[in-house]
């Protein structure tokens, strides 16, 4: 969709979404007719190729910027001056970070607080803990509790200003206040026959902490701690209540979830899992990517449970760090429920490292004994599986064209990614690139002119219409789609690394009944094929990863 604002002798445009043939054409008149034009391309991912031209002819008129760091990356690669505003950072509700953290129980929940403490990360934070001790008890829990952590546990005083790497433990017979930063004691009214109340702790650390509290009410009878929950809420705190199902003293949790003011309702060990998500966001990713893949599948279709972990998990990392997100569980909320953060992991996952004949010797080979085989054939079909930007089945073309082949070769390039393949087709590289796939068509054997098969100009390099009307892109899926042709070789090239041997073997089996018989499979240097998959080694003295079909897998 475009919209148009003129503003005196400036044209203010905003392409919205993708811009189709129509907004393409419409865009184009105003590019060439007006001499100053601001250009927003606001969740664009790709732009036709014609309209790629016509910005870097009259970008001197232009002011552009976008909020898609796919299209600003691609643009800025052939030399489109136009600005990032990585609009989709609005979408982001940043969590607030934990800086206080209460615990509250009575009966039975020592266990539970020596647990949370145990797991509990060690980070800038203070942590407050009421639980119910006759006064004339002696207080061991000071003491038992610094046993499992590295915190510095303490009896609370009066007057003491908060340190962080504290725990804070309220003395018997004591209310524990904070206010401005400081503990103090409060020796009012016992509420529902408590003091130290939970309560009492939990309202006044809302007011202090406001967003930046997670309280959490462990096991014990009657019902303190419930009512603060509401105050915690209104200065939107977060609050835990323990599964009342673990508490054999399980009035407290059950009368607090009553109010339907909680957070959450976990397991001890969940409310472990949860605080390390919160407070480390580089923690328990091996944990928590299984569920997080399972979720996406469920929700958006896609399947990533086969792929490598340690891939996956960098990438994800990657990501969550561009995108500032503090916590895993807020990154993977905010892609399970969001289509256009989901399309940045989408794109990230995207393997879309390639370059014209990469990996020279290959080329040369194919060039040496693999074409003799193919020149017996009246009709060529190739497959390049996992395309990318274009370079290998431009490559391809280059070569069988080199080789007098390519009036009758068919190129089918394939790719999951929709966005990558319509980059692809626009054929446009920048002139760097272009000087680096020079040099490697030289290396791997080529004679030609090299600049036959390019447009070139000032600002980048383009294939030419022989090159690109023999290539037909269009998406697959390696993983989830069937067979779609016989063809005489097959590029499979730094795909499978990124798989786990379950999932090579299922799209081995794919390739397999894509080829022909006596057919070949290019692998990268990375990967290899074993017999059982129905592939075996074309000339074992070579290194190069060049497989025929045998037999059946």
């Amino acid at each position: 969709m475009i919209h148009i604002v003129q503003k005196k002798a400036i044209f203010k445009i905003l392409i919205d979404g993708n811009c189709d043939a129509n907004d393409a054409k419409q865009l184009l008149k105003l590019i060439k007719k007006n001499n100053k034009l601001e250009i927003s391309f606001i969740n664009v991912a790709f732009l036709p190729v014609n309209t790629i031209k016509a910005l870097s002819i009259y970008q001197k008129n232009l002011k552009l910027n976008t909020d898609n760091k796919f299209l600003w990356t691609y643009l800025k690669k052939i030399s489109i001056d136009i600005s990032l505003n990585y609009i989709s950072q609005k979408l982001i509700k940043k969590q607030a970070k934990i800086k206080a953290i209460a615990i509250g129980g009575s009966a039975g929940s020592l266990g539970s607080m020596i647990k949370i403490l145990k797991n509990l990360p060690f980070t800038d934070i203070s942590v407050f803990i009421v639980m119910h001790i006759l006064p004339n008890k002696k207080n061991s829990l000071t003491q038992v509790l610094q046993q499992c952590t590295n915190y510095t546990v303490k009896e609370a005083k009066h007057g003491e200003k908060i340190k962080k790497n504290y725990v804070y433990v309220a003395s018997a017979d004591m209310h524990m206040v904070v206010e401005g930063g400081c503990i103090y004691h409060s020796k009012t009214n016992k509420i529902n026959f408590c003091r130290p109340a939970i309560d009492m702790l939990f309202k006044t650390l809302a007011l202090e902490y406001k967003e930046s509290l997670l309280a959490i009410l462990t096991c014990g009878y009657m019902d303190d701690g419930s009512r603060s929950l509401a105050d915690i809420k209104e200065n939107d705190g977060e609050s835990i209540i323990q599964n009342p199902n673990e508490c054999e003293a399980n009035e407290i949790p059950l009368n607090a979830i009553i109010t339907k003011n909680h957070t959450q309702i976990l397991g001890i060990k969940e409310i472990s899992n949860y605080l390390k998500l919160q407070l480390n966001s580089f923690v328990c990713y091996e944990e928590n990517i299984p569920d997080f893949i399972n979720n996406i599948y469920k929700t958006y279709g896609y399947d990533y449970k086969n792929y490598d972990k340690k891939s996956i998990t960098r990438r994800i990392k990657i990501l969550q760090e561009e995108l500032g997100i503090p916590t895993f569980k807020e990154f993977a909320n905010l892609i399970l429920s969001n289509n256009e953060m989901f399309e940045l992991l989408f794109k990230k996952l995207s393997i879309n490292v390639s370059e014209f004949f990469r990996n020279p010797l290959i080329f040369k080979q194919i060039r040496e004994e693999v074409v003799p085989t193919l020149e017996t054939y009246p009709h060529i079909r190739v497959w390049c599986s996992a395309c990318s930007e274009g370079q290998e089945p431009y490559s391809v073309a280059m070569l069988l064209d080199e080789m007098g082949l390519l009036e009758r070769s068919i190129i089918y390039a394939t790719d999951f990614n929709k966005t990558i393949l319509e980059q692809a087709k626009n054929g446009i590289f920048s002139n760097e690139e272009y000087k680096k796939f020079k040099k490697n068509y030289i290396k791997s054997g080529g004679i030609k002119n090299f600049n036959k098969w390019w447009i070139k100009n000032e600002h980048y390099a383009e294939i030419a219409p022989l090159i690109k009307e023999k290539i037909q892109f269009f998406q697959h899926n390696l993983v989830t789609d069937g067979e779609i042709n016989e063809f005489h070789i097959i590029f499979c090239r730094n795909v499978l690394i990124y798989f786990d041997e379950k999932l090579q073997e299922k799209v081995f089996k794919l390739i397999h009944s894509s080829l022909i018989r006596n057919g070949f499979l290019i692998l990268g240097e990375s990967e290899t094929v074993k017999n059982k998959n129905g592939f075996e080694k074309f000339n074992i003295s070579s290194e190069n990863k060049i497989f025929k079909k045998i037999g059946e897998a």
